[in-house]
């Protein structure tokens, strides 16, 4: 007594063919499983840029660092400050 392609299934009084019901089902599973992967392949591709924002903002603030520290230290002009001269006593 097997279930043929036209057998009818009455569950809660709803009278359906069950290849559609199949189908239905398979295209549910496939349409659940595509949303989940998009779910998930949309936020490794944020949280790649984000990690890549990151990167490229310590490596700025790196070299920002290593010129400032390579710039020569001036020292301040005071001659030209009133009341203050460059002679010895």
């Amino acid at each position: 007594m097997g279930i043929s392609g036209r057998h009818c299934i009455s569950s809660f009084g709803v009278s359906s063919d069950f290849h559609v019901n199949l189908y239905h089902f398979v295209y549910l599973i496939i349409g659940d499983i595509g949303g989940q992967l998009g779910l998930f392949l949309g936020a490794s591709f944020i949280t790649l840029a984000e990690i890549i924002s990151y990167i490229v903002h310590k490596v700025k603030r790196c070299f920002a660092t290593i010129r400032e520290s390579e710039s020569p230290a001036t020292e301040p002009d005071n001659s030209k400050i009133e009341g203050v001269t460059n002679s010895a006593f």
